[in-house]
């Protein structure tokens, strides 16, 4: 095995060659290239992304008078939304995977609530979460799937006849 002063000694020469003989026209040809490559990546991982948002599907919960979820159920149904998650990331990038809840109050002031995500996680979307609550699969519209989506915190919409409140 060589001993890396040996190593040092016999590449040092072929790679200051190597320098010396690359010119102005190399370097610009090896930037354009990166910059084409980084264009099109962006530009298929935005063509993923829109296709992914494109299939989402919706569903309303409506609770019952009797609704009350216990500590245990509420984290069971927070655990049981996080198990959506792609097999194969490259082919849904994280912005069209996401799940989203909306809270918002209907034209009664009772409580309503969306889940909204990606086709793949359809079971888990239009299951029941809780007991006590109905659920009314729904298809979702191009403006709500279009969105842009919000900065992590909460944001107080108006609409349908009551205030959302996204978290």
């Amino acid at each position: 095995m060589p001993s890396p002063r040996h190593i040092k000694e016999a590449l040092a020469p072929k790679v200051l060659e190597l320098i010396s003989q690359t010119t102005v026209v190399h370097m610009m040809t090896f930037a354009i290239l990166g910059l084409m490559s980084m264009i099109a990546v962006l530009l298929i991982r935005k063509a993923l992304i829109t296709r992914q948002l494109s299939q989402r599907v919706s569903t309303l919960h409506l609770p019952t008078s009797t609704f009350d979820p216990s500590p245990e159920e509420v984290h069971r149904a927070a655990r049981r939304l996080t198990r959506t998650r792609p097999a194969l990331w490259v082919t849904a990038p994280s912005p069209g995977t996401a799940i989203r809840v909306r809270l918002a109050t209907n034209k009664d002031g009772m409580l309503e609530y969306r889940l909204e995500g990606p086709q793949s996680a359809r079971s888990i979307i239009e299951g029941r979460l809780f007991d006590h609550v109905e659920v009314v699969p729904e298809k979702a519209t191009e403006e709500e799937s279009a969105a842009e989506e919000n900065p992590p915190g909460e944001s107080i919409q108006k609409g349908r006849g009551g205030i959302s409140l996204e978290v």
